[in-house]
């Protein structure tokens, strides 16, 4: 009994941990942008997934099946025109002072996504 738990602990268990992760599929994340609401986003990739059967596959579904593992949508939070500008001025040149004055909270929501696409 003994042997039998430390053959599924190690071998079978890793190969059915990541059964699910397949490195030959493409993962698709769709960013939103400035002042998109969490159901606008999801309503986008879910356009962007549409857009890449029908172009890139041309409704071919299960080549589409074989090459892509998901679309999906990584959400950024949005609070304002003015605060979103601004954080889109941090990221870009690293005005972190001006972002930390007016919305301090912005690096979980950073994480958050990073960690989604992990």
């Amino acid at each position: 009994m003994k042997s039998l738990l430390i053959l599924f602990l190690f071998v079978l268990y890793p190969l059915t941990a990541f059964a699910e992760i397949d490195e030959r599929k493409i993962d698709v994340y769709f960013a939103n942008g400035i002042k998109t609401s969490e159901p606008e986003a999801i309503k986008n990739a879910t356009l962007l997934r549409n857009s890449i059967k029908d172009t890139t596959y041309s409704g071919n579904l299960d080549t589409y099946n074989k090459q892509i593992a998901k679309v999906a949508y990584s959400y950024n939070e949005t609070h304002s025109f003015l605060i979103d500008g601004l954080e889109t001025f941090y990221q870009k040149f690293g005005w972190k002072y001006i972002l930390d004055l007016l919305h301090p909270s912005h690096g979980t929501n950073l994480k958050l996504q990073v960690d989604t696409y992990k």
